[in-house]
């Protein structure tokens, strides 16, 4: 790799491998091409454009480089999907050990009365029977369970509602969710349940707001943090609740799954969401081969539509293949030595990055950083452009340069010494004489 090739073949060989580099930090403009409506129904789904999602944004869940946007800054209802936020703080308590998936509550007659309301989507809580943390959290995930996520929130928060609220907003903010704020923990509003329990003042008449982007953090971060949130949102149908006296079979309300009503090769969760204000959100996180998706849809068709329910799967779905067929993982540039110009350059470690499938890039060097162009956002508004590089034909130039110096340093002391000495040698003949 060093200097065996002539210039002009090193220099293919660098734009190969360079060229390639800006996938790592950049998408490209995809969703300026078409839209998800075009995109759905060239997949063969049969939708109406009136039900297309309001907004949408794909993210890789390794980098958070943004494969696809369109409308996500659009600050809207996110309904269930919040549930994803109290998800991260039971998990949160569970690692720093005040909590174990392991851990039994005790359902109250409130939380029974909880699990009835008709209006609100839920599973069977019986009062005076026992559920795990681990029970509950699948009752949220997979079946947005409100009462399981309310029980979780109680348990956590002691009973302090607000306490729980201000945790889930702190979150956010910690995250960088900077158009998102939460008054619930299910999204369901505490209005919600002013008929089975007492609501703090405060906290009435308020509901949730987030954008695609905010949800996407939120997702990404779940996702790093707390990889095992799959284990619970991976299930098609599993059965909870047996060692109670009322056993419940819970099935997913992702139909996305492997295994599912419209399952998708790779998908293995992660939300869905509906209310009337939101129309039918999904959060979906897909994996083939090497690469990890987080894809976010919002105000998909109406609430009325009962087919919404569905109906988001199509545009998920589409928008799914979609990527995974223009995207790709792969070593980008590896360890090496590279010309660049009238430069020699070390680059220390291989790059891995998700790229557009032959996608062409350009690059320059200044200041010993390699600067690759187009750059785009990721979902943190984050530009990482530019690679550091070892100038190798500088430091061997500073090098010479030290050396000269050395040199010169030396002939002159030596120099110096001789002339001393025939001083010396002099005065001393002077004298004599």
């Amino acid at each position: 790799m060093r200097g065996e090739l002539p210039l002009n073949k090193r220099l293919r060989k660098i734009l190969g491998g360079v060229s390639l580099m800006a996938g790592l930090f950049s998408s490209t403009v995809v969703y300026a091409q078409t839209n998800l409506y075009e995109l759905t129904t060239k997949a063969g789904y049969s939708v109406n454009q009136q039900d297309t999602p309001k907004s949408s944004v794909v993210i890789d869940a390794d980098s958070g480089q943004i494969l696809w946007e369109e409308n996500a800054q659009e600050k809207r209802d996110p309904a269930s999907l919040s549930k994803l936020m109290s998800a991260y703080l039971v998990f949160e308590a569970i690692q720093q050990g005040k909590l174990s998936v392991d851990a039994t509550i005790t359902a109250t007659q409130m939380h029974q009365n909880m699990s009835q309301l008709w209006e609100l989507s839920n599973t069977t809580i019986i009062a005076g029977q026992e559920y795990s943390i681990r029970e509950l959290l699948l009752m949220t995930l997979m079946s947005s369970s409100n009462v399981a996520s309310m029980m979780l929130a109680e348990k956590i928060s002691q009973g302090d509602w607000e306490t729980f609220v201000s945790q889930m907003n702190q979150k956010a903010a910690d995250f960088g969710m900077n158009n998102t704020r939460f008054a619930d923990p299910s999204g369901a509003t505490f209005d919600s349940y002013t008929t089975v329990m007492s609501v703090p003042t405060n906290l009435q008449h308020k509901g949730n707001i987030s954008t695609a982007r905010d949800l996407a953090i939120l997702s990404y971060r779940l996702l790093s943090d707390y990889p095992s949130v799959l284990d619970y949102t991976k299930h098609v149908s599993i059965t909870v609740g047996q060692q109670t006296s009322f056993p419940e079979t819970l099935q997913a309300t992702n139909y996305s799954l492997e295994g599912a009503l419209y399952g998708v090769s790779g998908v293995d969760g992660l939300k869905t969401g509906s209310s009337p204000e939101a129309g039918y959100n999904y959060i979906a996180t897909a994996k083939r081969e090497n690469l990890r998706v987080i894809e976010v849809i919002l105000g998909v068709s109406q609430f009325e539509n009962e087919n919404g329910k569905y109906i988001r799967h199509y545009f998920g779905n589409a928008l799914l293949e979609h990527i995974f067929q223009t995207y790709e993982k792969r070593e980008l540039v590896a360890a090496g030595t590279y010309a660049v110009g009238d430069s020699e350059v070390a680059i220390g470690q291989s790059v891995e990055g998700v790229v557009e499938k032959n996608v062409q890039t350009t690059f320059s060097l200044e200041h010993n950083q390699l600067t690759i162009y187009p750059s785009y956002d990721n979902i943190f508004g984050k530009k990482p452009h530019i690679i550091s590089v070892v100038n190798l034909t500088e430091q061997r130039a500073h090098e010479e340069r030290l050396q000269q110096e050395q040199r010169i340093k030396i002939i002159t002391f030596v120099a110096l010494s001789i002339l001393g000495v025939v001083i010396v040698v002099m005065i001393f003949k002077k004298k004599r004489k």
